[in-house]
């Protein structure tokens, strides 16, 4: 009795659902159109009934998902300033310690 070894590829039905859910929430977002809270929902219960899509994102997909729950929370994101200190010759938060926060 001899076992072999195969490799198979298998096709995730909810893993291209995902993909569609997801350009579809790219879509809403640039457009500025409403309903991409509830395509946010769809990609949530998508996430959360196969744990295993999250590993096959893309950074884009995922910058794509944070962006609709940005906008939806309505947050903003931190981003760096190129060249100057931001705080105005304050310490960069590279720098800065425990105590500097308390």
């Amino acid at each position: 009795m001899t076992l072999e070894a195969t490799t198979e590829t298998v096709s995730l039905p909810s893993a291209s659902s995902l993909s569609s859910k997801i350009e579809e929430l790219e879509a809403k977002l640039r457009e500025g159109a409403p309903g991409y809270e509830s395509i946010l929902y769809t990609i949530h219960k998508i996430l959360s009934t196969d744990e295993q899509l999250v590993h096959i994102l893309k950074e884009e997909e995922i910058g794509v998902i944070v962006a609709g729950l940005a906008k939806k929370k309505n947050i903003v994101i931190a981003t760096t300033v190129a060249g100057k200190n931001a705080a105005g010759g304050k310490k960069s938060l590279k720098s800065m310690t425990l105590e500097d926060l308390i």
